[in-house]
């Protein structure tokens, strides 16, 4: 479990109770579980309360965790059966963290060449969820910068929000650590060229809230964390810069 985490007011979704759970005892579970050979036997069955209609959210079959989604007085099991067909597989909450904070880390490599956004739109589509890529798009047409002649629409930060200001170094010792709940947490140091003053060696700590949407893992929020605290998520500040 990480040291930091989202302000409890700011979790989309919560562990209501862990109920030790058999497969007997699961009335009405046997077909389920002779089609998804996957899904665990016997451990927690995780209740989530979640004020998202009925969000798929998983099977663990390593710490045998049964995750079902409550919705009014209604449990659903989130079997991620593929449309197309399938075992459910639980999703890989760190994936698109991982690849939105390695392509900003290429921005600040020092190697000659475009730097990629990290905001790009495959990312904004792929990455993120609804509702983030929805809000950024709507900020994009309040550019921090004046976009060139002809455009509309700009990158609404004037910093690199993954980075943590406009001025930075190449990112070492980048790691990813799934803190479960939906909570990613990811820190790297970005500071170190600036000097051996303990302050440059500390790391940049980010939270990324993950969930899940069409059975992918995608960014909800990401919350830079200040002095031991997660600060104002990137999502309320784009609606800040729309509000203006």
């Amino acid at each position: 479990m990480s040291r930091y985490s989202i302000p409890e007011g700011d979790r989309k979704d919560s562990h209501k109770s862990g109920i030790a759970f058999s497969l007997p005892k699961l009335a009405g579970m046997r077909s389920l579980y002779g089609a998804h050979p996957g899904l665990p036997q016997s451990g927690k069955l995780l209740i989530l309360q979640n004020h998202y209609p009925a969000v798929p959210v998983g099977a663990d079959g390593m710490t045998g965790e049964l995750r079902v989604v409550r919705t009014g007085s209604i449990f659903v099991l989130p079997l991620l059966v593929a449309l197309a067909g399938g075992v459910a597989h639980a999703a890989d909450m760190t994936a698109p963290v991982r690849e939105v904070v390695n392509t900003a880390a290429k921005s600040w490599d020092g190697q000659d060449g475009d730097a990629e956004d990290v905001f790009s739109e495959d990312r904004l589509t792929r990455l993120f969820s609804v509702d983030f890529a929805r809000t950024y798009r709507e900020a994009t047409h309040h550019p921090a910068m004046d976009p060139p002649e002809g455009e509309t629409t700009g990158n609404p930060f004037d910093y690199d929000p993954i980075a943590g200001g406009q001025d930075g170094c190449a990112f070492e010792d980048i790691r990813v650590e799934d803190d479960g709940e939906g909570q990613v947490t990811a820190l790297f140091k970005n500071h170190k060229c600036f000097g051996k003053d303990a302050a440059n060696q500390n790391d940049t700590v980010l939270i990324f809230h993950v969930k899940t949407e069409k059975g992918h893992a995608v960014i909800d929020d990401i919350y830079p964390v200040e002095n031991g605290q997660s600060g104002k998520s990137i999502k309320d500040e784009l609606k800040t810069i729309i509000a203006q």
